[in-house]
């Protein structure tokens, strides 16, 4: 993991320059308030971005900060109220997750309202999904596990 070289004190956040890409990972399930540290090493590494040598900013996580799922809404609510507006005032691109069963793609939003200049957020938690809650028993090997048949691939190019 690239977190040392990214000033990170853990490896559950991190960021790496791909490109014209400049990568944040985010955890969800660590503190992130402000104070906190991964906030603060959020808030010093985007204010490090050299955005003429990456222009897009990209962040993932695992838990969405926006999905439609009623047995999901809100899970990452905490986070989001700490650390969108660092999102929004570096100009974040893109916002992947997972978590949620499902693939989405919301509109660029700021607080829940569109803004034209928030980051548009991917959902795409359905890979290798096996769903046997919902009875789709017929896409999984007989101990559960998801067969080839059930997993999805996303490739996201940046130009």
């Amino acid at each position: 993991m690239p977190s040392e070289s990214s000033g990170s004190v853990s490896n559950l956040w991190w960021s790496r320059d791909i490109g014209p890409v400049h990568i944040i990972a985010l955890c969800s399930y660590a503190a992130t308030a402000a104070g906190s540290l991964q906030y603060e090493w959020l808030a010093s590494d985007l204010a490090a971005v050299d955005r003429q040598s990456t222009p897009w900013l990209l962040v993932m996580m695992h838990a969405p900060w926006y999905n439609s799922n009623s047995g999901h809404i809100a899970e990452a609510e905490l986070m989001r109220r700490d650390m969108e507006p660092l999102l929004f005032q570096y100009g974040v691109d893109v916002v992947l997750s997972g978590h949620v069963h499902a693939y989405e793609r919301v509109a660029p939003v700021l607080n829940g309202c569109l803004n034209s200049c928030g980051p548009v957020y991917l959902n795409l938690g359905d890979g290798g999904n096996c769903a046997l809650h919902l009875g789709h028993a017929a896409h999984c090997a007989r101990d559960g596990a998801p067969t080839l048949a059930n997993t999805h691939l996303c490739a996201l190019s940046l130009a």
